[in-house]
């Protein structure tokens, strides 16, 4: 059981921000939600170097319906992902979205949509 693999590497460092990372997605996967965003946070403690964390932080909180949380979490992982942020904005839509501010949903949305057709530009080059 992956829990049980990573609460043991925990256990022996616990300033592992890769171990709570995985128990996190781990948690997550199981419908744990409250000890998904247990484990991000932990991990934010300790490295700013995991932006995926905010991402899956922020999916958990949408999971939980707490959608200050979940937007404040994906303005996290837009802001680390430097330049690359066609799936930010698109879970940033369906947030916003879901907090029937479909005006900002729609903003959000056509960020996405122009990130993405910008980084498939670079790759036909």
């Amino acid at each position: 059981n992956a829990i049980a693999y990573f609460t043991n590497i925990i256990q022996k460092q616990s300033k592992s921000a890769v171990a709570h990372h995985y128990r996190a997605k781990a948690h997550f996967a199981l419908n744990n939600f409250h000890s998904c965003i247990y484990d991000c946070t932990q991990v934010a403690k300790y490295t700013n170097e995991l932006p995926e964390n905010h991402l899956l932080q922020s999916r958990a909180y949408l999971k939980l319906k707490d959608f200050e949380n979940a937007i404040l979490q994906i303005d996290r992982y837009i802001n680390l992902q430097r330049g690359h942020n066609t799936e930010g904005y698109r879970w940033k839509g369906i947030i916003l979205y879901q907090m029937n501010q479909h005006k900002d949903a729609d903003i959000a949305f056509q960020k996405a949509l122009f990130d993405s057709q910008k980084t498939t530009a670079i790759f036909k080059t």
